[in-house]
């Protein structure tokens, strides 16, 4: 399996027949053969003449794109307008070159192309890497697996926080509306995203020194949605029978109580969760296995660490400063 978490297929198992075609594939001709990356570039008045072939002018500038592209670090072939292989054309003017150049001149003349191969895998840093090197140019327009897996990390480092925090905001307005506390929600949400750090904690290293695989990326985040509603569903049971004996009882008895009276429910709640979400694990596929252990060790953390002992700490210490 390839080495970045993006890879279409992590932890798929290797005896899987799509699995060893393509390991084979990759073993004989190498990850970048399968995944080109193809840049793109634009002129609107035109690389070609009236008669089809390159102008003077389009062919310079098409062979000053092919030089950069050769010269940039990481490509190990190309093909496209006087890039050839490992070859680079001696100069514009090259009889062969410029005819070979018109097969990557599209759209009437005013699009040329490249497929460039790296010499690392797309889905590496390094694949990254050369997608970063070739965008650099103004004007060039780059795509392909390597250039997918840059665009995907970016997209997801603006809306991952968006959407974490418009949960975050929204339980803690509707917690906060039904306790008509700003305490309760506080504590809530802390108390999650210590079940949600610890877990992900352990989980990278379970991933990479025991199953030997990269973390993936879409598990956390799974991760913290499923966690901010269970986990705040068991909060509003504990916290609502606290407020109950709250009502009869002093604030620093109220909470052992409210606690120990919904305690087994919650208990046995996570414990049936851990079980069924943690089945997960299970699966031959890497996906789900990391899905399944990350929700065992969540449910395991927030049920016996954060309902028995940061709840009643967090709680003790809220009411004797109030």
């Amino acid at each position: 399996d390839g080495p970045d978490e993006l890879r279409h297929h992590p932890g798929t198992p290797r005896s899987f027949p799509s699995v060893r075609a393509q390991n084979a594939l990759e073993s004989a001709f190498g990850a970048n053969l399968l995944f080109p990356t193809t840049v793109l570039i634009h002129d609107p008045a035109g690389y070609l003449s009236a008669n089809g072939s390159l102008t003077p002018a389009g062919a310079a500038d098409l062979y000053r794109a092919a030089a950069a592209m050769h010269g940039t670090s990481g490509l190990a072939s190309g093909t496209g307008p006087f890039l050839l292989g490992t070859d680079l054309a001696p100069n514009s003017s090259t009889g062969a070159a410029l005819s070979g150049a018109t097969r990557y001149i599209f759209s009437n003349g005013s699009w040329a192309y490249w497929n460039l191969y790296t010499v690392s895998s797309p889905f590496s840093d390094g694949g990254s890497a050369f997608v970063q090197a070739l965008r650099a140019h103004p004007g060039w327009i780059v795509g392909g697996a390597a250039a997918g897996v840059v665009d995907q990390k970016a997209q997801n480092q603006v809306l991952y926080p968006e959407l974490e925090l418009l949960i975050v905001v929204l339980i803690g307005a509707v917690l906060g509306l039904a306790f008509r506390s700003l305490t309760y929600p506080l504590i809530s949400l802390s108390g999650v995203y210590l079940s949600i750090t610890a877990t992900t904690v352990l989980l990278y290293l379970i991933s990479n020194y025991l199953l030997h695989e990269a973390l993936i990326y879409l598990i956390p985040l799974i991760l913290f949605v499923i966690l901010v509603s269970l986990g705040n569903d068991y909060t509003v049971f504990i916290l609502s029978r606290v407020v109950e004996e709250g009502r009869r009882a002093p604030p620093l008895s109220a909470i052992p109580r409210g606690i120990g009276y919904s305690g087994a429910v919650v208990t046995s709640l996570g414990l049936i969760l851990a079980a069924s979400l943690g089945s997960l694990g299970l699966q031959p596929l890497g996906f789900l296995q990391q899905l399944g252990i990350a929700f065992a060790i969540s449910l395991v953390i927030d049920t016996f660490l954060v309902r028995l002992y940061y709840f009643p700490a967090i709680l003790s210490v809220a009411a004797r400063r109030s």
